[in-house]
């Protein structure tokens, strides 16, 4: 192949971890872009299979493709790394087990030239790794125009609804991300929720097209959002960087409401993706986000993000971790808050009227003791006392004989 130019118009980033069953789909899907002017950095996260060898097989062949190794410090640092060695003018992150269209690059880039937005997103396919059948994700482009440009107050107010903290589906324009020196958290799991809604809520300008582009792999054993609950706790990390970040941000006004109604709708996320004992323990950390959150019920994008809340603010542990023994929904935790809190109701009204019923008893009782030692004291009663203690005495007597 002919050498390209020595200024790649995109810098292809993927980072991989034992995934030598999918590397090589991957890696070619991008090689056999109908965009040539291309580089790719394949970031070796400390594989132990044969993801390397596979790798740098296709790169003796397409110079185009440079593999680059690293201690396994899982895919953000690994991306963070393949950026520090990219010089193209546009940024596209691929995960190792995703694939792309043949034309996707050429789009994206066409976009980005034609408009001058900072960010493109597509639509996106999913695949099953097991069975290969396809379907479009409908949820990564929501309740906002398509094919033209939007400024950043035309979608601010729904970022985290609107779209998914995922990188793959969006093309960055390399010196956006380097002004605002943008870099990927160090964590095992959610590493990229932070680099892309920060991205997002920060940009003059993105595009969104209608065109599927993009191939995501589910079903896939050996991904680590498969073990999520080894680093649940990394998902409360992004949600905490994503606030203080967007506080300092100039957007915020805009945003403040989409990230807080998406706390509530991702922390609600995870803890019913987990098993009972470790949604627990996310439960009992999630506690102080979540208290956080305002009350209004018309300040909820959806009723159920708002019930979540209320139902954290109403019961703490106590309803929510028994219903995490089945399968459990919002809505029946709903009902069964309501339930105990009318129960509750009935209780107290029960308790006031005993107490009512107590404290009458009690007056009634006062009342007659102080009738009773006003009698005791009264002039009638000492004269009657005296008139008739000789007929006591008399009486004594009589006994006696």
């Amino acid at each position: 192949m002919e050498a390209v130019s020595s200024t790649p118009l995109v810098s292809v980033i993927i980072p991989a971890y034992n995934a030598q069953d999918y590397v090589a789909e991957c890696v070619t899907s991008v090689t056999g872009q109908t965009l040539e002017n291309i580089e790719i950095l394949v970031v070796d996260d400390g594989s132990t299979d044969g993801t390397r060898a596979i790798v740098q097989d296709i790169a003796d062949h397409d110079n185009r493709v440079t593999l680059l190794t690293q201690a396994n410090q899982y895919a953000g640092v690994a991306r963070n790394n393949g950026m520090d060695h990219a010089s193209g003018e546009y940024l596209y992150f691929l995960d190792a087990d995703d694939f792309i269209e043949p034309d996707a690059l050429e789009k994206l880039t066409g976009i980005a030239e034609r408009t001058g937005v900072d960010i493109v997103v597509a639509r996106s396919n999913s695949h099953d790794a097991d069975t290969h059948e396809e379907s479009l994700i409908d949820y990564t482009i929501k309740d906002v125009p398509t094919e033209t440009v939007l400024s950043n107050k035309d979608y601010a107010g729904t970022t985290f609804q609107s779209f998914i903290g995922w990188p793959w589906d969006k093309l960055f324009r390399a010196s956006f991300i380097h002004e605002h020196d943008l870099s990927f958290q160090a964590l095992r799991t959610t590493n990229d929720a932070f680099f892309t809604f920060v991205a997002l809520a920060i940009a003059d300008s993105i595009y969104c097209t209608d065109a599927a582009l993009f191939h995501h792999r589910t079903h896939n054993a050996t991904s680590l959002e498969a073990t999520r609950s080894k680093s649940w706790e990394n998902a409360l990390t992004a949600v905490r960087a994503i606030g203080e970040y967007l506080k300092s941000t100039n957007e915020h006004s805009l945003i403040e409401r989409s990230y807080n109604n998406w706390v509530s709708h991702f922390i609600l996320w995870n803890v019913q993706s987990l098993d009972r004992s470790t949604a627990v323990t996310m439960m009992d950390a999630s506690y102080p986000l979540l208290e956080m959150l305002p009350t209004d019920k018309d300040y909820y994008y959806e009723e159920r993000d708002y019930r979540f809340v209320e139902l954290v603010r109403q019961s703490r542990s106590q309803l929510i971790l028994t219903a995490l023994d089945g399968d459990w929904h919002v809505g029946d935790l709903w009902r069964q808050l309501c339930e105990t809190r009318d129960w509750v109701k009935v209780l107290e009204k029960r308790i006031a009227d005993r107490d009512n019923t107590i404290e009458a008893q009690a007056r009634q009782i006062h009342d007659l003791d102080q009738h009773e030692r006003e009698i005791y004291r009264s002039a009638s009663y000492r004269v009657g006392n005296i008139a008739i203690k000789p007929l006591s005495l008399a009486k004594r007597f009589l006994h006696k004989r």
